[in-house]
């Protein structure tokens, strides 16, 4: 994480492990760190980690987003407008996501690829389209700076699982 970085607020989803978990940790190192770091994921319950992290450091909120369920993402963004009272969203970290399993042709599901994209592609435009009042919010807040992490800014995170040039033994799957 740069130094430089100055968000008040920050959200991310997918946060039980992985990028989302370890963003959490960067985030809450930083020398000023942001005033609210929402960590979501779609199981807080079992996010023990997670759940440890919001006990040590009272910036972090734990909130339940399963990205392709509408009422969780409704019921989260409420909870984020009600604890910033009135001040916008700086950083959406859009880092959830999906990697189906199978190692064959053969056993790839129609059910399985339509949740795959669901999650990855259709999830981060509900999420994001849910919290851009509160990203817009906190760009009018900074005026004429120009949009960064630090004043209003969204961010699509992905995996090399989904990389073209990174991922050249073409995923997981074989024929």
């Amino acid at each position: 994480m740069a130094a430089c970085l100055k968000a008040k607020s920050v959200l991310i989803t997918g946060c039980s492990r992985g990028i989302g978990l370890e963003f959490v940790k960067q985030f809450v190192r930083l020398p000023s760190p942001p005033v609210h770091i929402f960590a979501s994921c779609r199981s807080p319950v079992t996010a023990y980690e997670l759940q440890q992290i919001c006990k040590d450091n009272p910036s972090v909120t734990v909130l339940k987003i399963d990205v392709v369920d509408k009422t969780t993402i409704d019921s989260a963004a409420l909870q984020v407008e009600q604890i910033l009272a009135g001040s916008g969203l700086n950083l959406l970290i859009n880092n959830a996501g999906f990697l189906f399993d199978e190692e064959k042709i053969e056993d790839v599901m129609e059910e399985t690829m339509l949740s795959t994209y669901k999650v990855n592609t259709v999830g981060p435009v509900l999420v994001t389209k849910r919290f851009l009042p509160l990203i817009r919010k906190a760009a009018q807040t900074y005026g004429t700076d120009e949009y960064s992490a630090s004043r209003a800014a969204i961010m699509n995170i992905s995996s090399h699982w989904s990389s073209i040039d990174i991922n050249t033994f073409a995923g997981t799957l074989q024929l």
